[in-house]
């Protein structure tokens, strides 16, 4: 049994309405969920697509997440089950061992945007790269000069074939990098509607990345295949 039991405990009351990214436990990220708890009983809500075969109804989880109220990372380990509604029951709920120093899962992507200083006056926009990018935040590369704290709006394609999506942001961390700067954002201010479509490019943005790895794995074994057979 879990320090947290998934069934009556009160302990799990401070889970409540967070976002949680489930991942198995090669920390692949299987969905981003809305923890909903009641009476000592979390079940957690799919903001994003399950990444999960149809046939697995249960399987044992990872939870990454953030507390506002304690400004620190929230690790969690436990089973999840699968209900008829299509949301998953958690159980054996308990703190996990230490995962990354991130609360919310990356992914690098070098996608092209602009950013804009949202500062009185000021409308200039600073071409930029996209070096990666979570449920959470962003790291851009610029050769534009922010300070932490500086607010900037992001204009990106998140995905090629995806239209064109505002973000606003607020820079925590700026590292010299050449002629340019490398900063770390921090989201703010996100609508409901907006957040889901950032989960669900994080969440893309791997898929493709695990395809891709697969498909030249398959490509690399043929090869090796086709090679012996001409002996």
């Amino acid at each position: 049994m879990g320090l947290f039991s998934g069934r009556g405990n009160p302990a799990l009351a401070q889970y409540a309405g967070m976002h949680l990214e489930v991942m198995d436990r090669e920390g692949r990220l299987l969905f981003v969920a809305y923890a909903a708890v009641s009476r000592g009983s979390m079940t957690l809500k799919p903001l994003t697509n399950v990444n999960l075969r149809e046939d697995v109804k249960e399987i044992k989880a990872l939870l990454r997440g953030y507390n506002e109220e304690t400004v620190k990372p929230v690790y969690l380990e436990c089973v999840i089950r699968e209900r008829r509604n299509g949301n998953w029951f958690t159980m054996d709920v308990k703190p996990a061992e230490y995962i990354s120093d991130r609360s919310f899962h990356r992914e690098d992507v070098r996608a092209v945007g602009e950013v804009m200083p949202m500062r009185q006056n000021d409308i200039e926009r600073e071409k930029c790269m996209i070096i990666n990018i979570s449920a959470h935040g962003v790291a851009i590369r610029t050769q534009g000069v922010f300070r932490p704290g500086d607010r900037l709006l992001l204009i990106s394609s998140l995905l090629k074939e995806w239209s064109v999506t505002p973000l606003l942001c607020a820079v925590r961390r700026v590292a010299k990098k050449g002629i340019e700067y490398e900063y770390g954002c921090e989201f703010v201010d996100l609508t409901e509607q907006t957040e889901r479509i950032i989960m669900q490019a994080v969440q893309e943005i791997e898929s493709r990345r695990i395809r891709y790895a697969m498909e030249m794995a398959e490509r690399e074994q043929k090869g090796v295949h086709e090679s012996f057979t001409k002996r």
